[in-house]
């Protein structure tokens, strides 16, 4: 979301709290976003506008040490039952 373009943000939650990064392509994340463009009310700058946002967000999202994808092998179960546990 928007709090990610400021990496101080990030740097203040992650002291408090494990910040899990939902990791999808960009199609996929516009097919969801145009569903119902006012409630992500960004959507309505159009697909290009959010390409912009999705790649200029990319390296700060790569700096979150917890990720949850499917699209690169990971046992998302193993995943998140370390998620999770590292959580008590």
């Amino acid at each position: 979301g928007g709090g990610a373009l400021n990496e101080d943000n990030i740097g203040q939650v992650a002291q408090k709290a494990k910040i899990l990064h939902l990791d999808v392509d960009f199609e996929t994340s516009w097919r969801r976003l145009s569903l119902d463009p006012l409630v992500r009310p960004l959507a309505l700058k159009g697909e290009n506008y959010m390409r912009y946002l999705f790649e200029k967000r990319q390296k700060i999202f790569a700096q979150i040490p917890w990720k949850l994808s499917n699209s690169d092998g990971t046992d998302l179960k193993a995943l998140a039952a370390s998620f999770w546990g590292g959580l008590r």
